[in-house]
């Protein structure tokens, strides 16, 4: 009589028929895709077949390789620089402007891809959360002047306007500007951009793609 499962003190329940993660013949600890088939001979007799479709290590990884694709990295802000122009009759003009640290770049970044193989498929929890970085832009206005600062990644920024005491046009006002941190304040080293699983040989093969920061 032939049961679905094997008897073993080391892999408990191990499916015999269909694919499994380990070699029911041995009973190896070893994480392998081992494909079981069997054609009956007889009453009796079973004629069984193990296939190894697929191979990994004790985590489920297959393989992991370094490739290059197109990625968009957003600029880094490093502050908001003022200059005042004195004016002859006593006032000034502010000019406000911004220093980037980093500019902004679009092309091949260097990828990790990481491929892991599992009976069952991964939970929502499993996989990895994706949070790509959300550059935003910085705009302002004042009588006395503009500034837009177009998307980017930035520490939390204050921005303060006085028109001073001795305005030739204005009385004396003055306001702030409080722009909060985005989510990421520049490059991380790596970022994960996708991480997704399909049906693959009898279980699930699952893709994480890991983005590098480019280097100068």
């Amino acid at each position: 009589m032939v049961t679905n499962t094997v008897p073993n003190p080391d892999l408990p329940n191990v499916p015999f028929w269909g694919t499994s993660e380990f070699p029911v013949s041995t009973g190896t600890a070893n994480k392998f895709g081992i494909l079981c088939s069997g054609r009956q001979l007889t009453d009796n007799w079973y004629a069984l077949r193990e296939e190894e479709v697929i191979k990994t290590d004790s985590a489920g990884l297959v393989k992991s390789y370094d490739t290059y694709q197109s990625y968009y990295w957003p600029p880094v802000l490093a502050f908001m620089k003022t200059e005042n122009w004195k004016l002859r009759d006593g006032g000034q003009d502010p000019s406000i402007y911004p220093v980037y640290k980093r500019s902004g770049y679009r092309g091949p970044t260097k990828i990790l891809i990481e491929l892991y193989w599992n009976e069952s498929p991964w939970s929502d929890s499993d996989l990895t959360t994706i949070v790509p970085m959300f550059p935003e832009p910085l705009v302002f206005n004042t009588p006395l002047g503009s500034v837009t600062v177009p998307e980017c990644l930035h520490e939390r920024i204050i921005l303060k306007a006085t028109t001073g005491t001795n305005h030739n046009k204005y009385d004396y006002i003055g306001t702030t500007w409080d722009f909060l941190a985005t989510n990421h304040t520049d490059w991380p080293s790596t970022i994960i951009i996708s991480d997704s699983q399909k049906p693959f040989r009898g279980g699930y093969l699952r893709e994480k793609v890991t983005a590098k920061r480019p280097t100068a």
